[in-house]
Parts: C-alpha cells; sequence; structure tokens
C-alpha cells in the first residue's frame, strides 16, 4: 500500500528540486507537467501530474485505507511549493489492471482547461482504471 505520509514528504523533496523549472514552466504560461515520478523519486507505481488546478494522482497500487483524508496531505505539499496557485483537491486514479470503471469523481467540474506554451488544452478527469 502507498504511503500518503511518506507520498506528501517526497512531493516536498522532489518540487523543492524543481524550484528554478518550475519557474521556468510558468514563465512559459505552462501549467501542466508531472511533478512527481514515482520510479525515479523511489515509490515505482505513482505518478502526480497537474493540469493547471487539477492534481491527478495515478497509481498502479492498492489505494491506502484512508484515501480522501490523506490526499489533503499530498495537495498541501503541491500548494506550500506553488503558493500563488489555486489547486482543487487531489483526484485519485486507480490504474490497475481489472481496476473497477466508473466515471470521473462527479465533485469534479466536467471539464479542466490546461495550458503548455500558452496554449490552452480541454482536460477530462479520466475513469477509474483508464490511462488520462
Amino acid at each position: 500500500r502507498i504511503s500518503m505520509v511518506a507520498l506528501a514528504t517526497s512531493v516536498s523533496r522532489a518540487l523543492a528540486l524543481r524550484g528554478d523549472l518550475l519557474a521556468s514552466l510558468h514563465a512559459e504560461q505552462t501549467d501542466c507537467y508531472r511533478l512527481f515520478h514515482g520510479a525515479v523519486e523511489g515509490m515505482p507505481g505513482v505518478t502526480l501530474d497537474r493540469y493547471n488546478e487539477l492534481l491527478l494522482l495515478n497509481t498502479f497500487r492498492d489505494p491506502p485505507p484512508s484515501l480522501l483524508g490523506e490526499l489533503e496531505d499530498v495537495r498541501a505539499a503541491v500548494s506550500e511549493a506553488l503558493p500563488d496557485v489555486h489547486l482543487s483537491p487531489v483526484y485519485w486514479c486507480d490504474r490497475r489492471r481489472g481496476a473497477p470503471g466508473g466515471g470521473p469523481d462527479p465533485s469534479l467540474p466536467a471539464s479542466h482547461y490546461a495550458s503548455e506554451l500558452g496554449l490552452r488544452y480541454l482536460i477530462e478527469a479520466p475513469a477509474q482504471g483508464r490511462d488520462p
């Protein structure tokens, strides 16, 4: 299982190392990028992506039992590194083979927009078990 406390700590460390990169991305009007790549950061099977205000946590592992409450720790870690950015709660996508299907979390807006080099893209939160 994933420890969200360990993940939040690892995300904070990774973002601290990427401070110059994040500043460069923001200067070029890019707000969609990978914040955390578990294979590189020592937590294989976990990624955290930013799509403007949407944070998408992808896992290929069993989620922790109290997932929703613990995801706030991850959002707080990202908010600390990006204090001028409004972030929605983290959306978790179970990417394990055979994960139960279904639609995106109904509490999420139907669509999100993210930018790369000033171009805007429509982003749809993926259904469980589906690649974003």
